[in-house]
């Protein structure tokens, strides 16, 4: 689930050519990551 995740983020960075709706959504996958991290 989560590399569909990085995959649909990827894709959609492609499209969104704003460098902070790449930071925020740099953000929030790293804490999913973490959150990910946390849960085991």
């Amino acid at each position: 689930m989560l590399l569909n995740i990085k995959e649909l983020i990827i894709r959609n960075l492609y499209r969104i050519k704003n460098s902070a709706m790449y930071i925020w959504l740099n953000q929030c996958f790293l804490f999913i990551l973490q959150i990910q991290h946390l849960n085991r």
